[in-house]
C-alpha cells in the first residue's frame, strides 16, 4: 500500500462512488462529518435529523461541494419514519449494491 503524500492530499478510495448512504443525526456533529466525508467518498448521501431547519443547512453545505443529498425530517425513535427516510431514499436515489 502506497501511503505517501496523495493519499494525504486526496483521500483514500474506498469504492463507494455510486453507493447510497443513511446517516442520521446529521445536521451536526459527528452525523455531519460522516455524511461530508461519505460525500466526498462520492456516495450518495441521505442524512436525516429532528428539525427541519437544521438538516436543510446540512444539505445545503454538503451539496455545495457538488455531492448529491437528501435532506429527510425524522423521528429516529419513530418506526415509521424511518421506514418513510428509507422509502423516500430508495424513491430518490435507487437500490445500488
Amino acid at each position: 500500500i502506497d501511503v505517501g503524500h496523495d493519499t494525504e492530499r486526496h483521500g483514500m478510495d474506498l469504492g463507494l462512488k455510486g453507493k447510497v448512504a443513511m446517516v442520521a443525526g446529521a445536521s451536526r456533529g459527528l452525523g455531519f462529518a460522516v455524511a461530508e466525508a461519505l460525500a466526498r467518498e462520492g456516495a450518495l448521501v441521505s442524512i436525516s435529523s429532528s428539525t427541519l431547519a437544521s438538516i436543510d443547512e446540512a444539505a445545503k453545505r454538503i451539496s455545495s461541494g457538488g455531492s448529491t443529498v437528501l435532506g429527510t425530517v425524522v423521528d429516529v425513535r419513530n418506526a415509521d419514519h424511518i421506514t418513510g427516510w428509507a422509502e423516500k431514499t430508495i424513491e430518490r436515489f435507487g437500490i445500488t449494491r
